[in-house]
């Protein structure tokens, strides 16, 4: 379904609720140990990237945290930049209301994705309801057909 949102021939990596950041690791090698399994290359050699897109995303200051010490949005940033480490044309993002249940976070979502439109395009999979939260926005529904808010 990701693929087909992101259109034939993309590479799409998800962002959701149910893709959990590894506890026992920071935000910076979050982001950084994916690429670095996908690449063959080291965490360490990693690492340099990771920190500079948490710092393009306004959160650099969180990279030396582990999840349990990361807020809402800051934990949405550290995913959102390891889905871009992945180098993924399109970034699926699967329902961030779930992600984001103690925020306003259509406002922040706008401010966060603006900062790193350079990296990647996004959908937004979305609850029908929730859909006027995203005018303008690419946006999904829930059952994965694919629109333009």
């Amino acid at each position: 379904m990701y693929a087909r949102l992101a259109g034939p021939g993309s590479k799409a990596a998800r962002l959701a609720a149910d893709l959990p950041l590894r506890a026992n690791l920071s935000a910076q090698e979050n982001v950084a140990l994916g690429y670095a399994l996908r690449s063959g290359t080291t965490l360490q050699a990693a690492m340099p990237r990771a920190l500079a897109l948490l710092q393009e995303a306004g959160y650099g200051e969180v990279a030396g945290l582990r999840d349990d010490a990361l807020d809402e949005q800051a934990r949405f940033a550290v995913k959102l930049a390891r889905a871009l480490m992945s180098g993924a044309d399109w970034v699926v993002i699967d329902r961030p209301g779930k992600m984001l249940t103690d925020s306003l976070y259509p406002p922040f979502m706008r401010a966060l994705l603006q900062r790193m439109a350079e990296y990647s395009h996004y959908r937004i999979i979305e609850y029908s309801w929730n859909r006027p939260l995203y005018s303008g926005w690419s946006v999904a529904d829930g059952d994965g057909a694919a629109g333009e808010s």
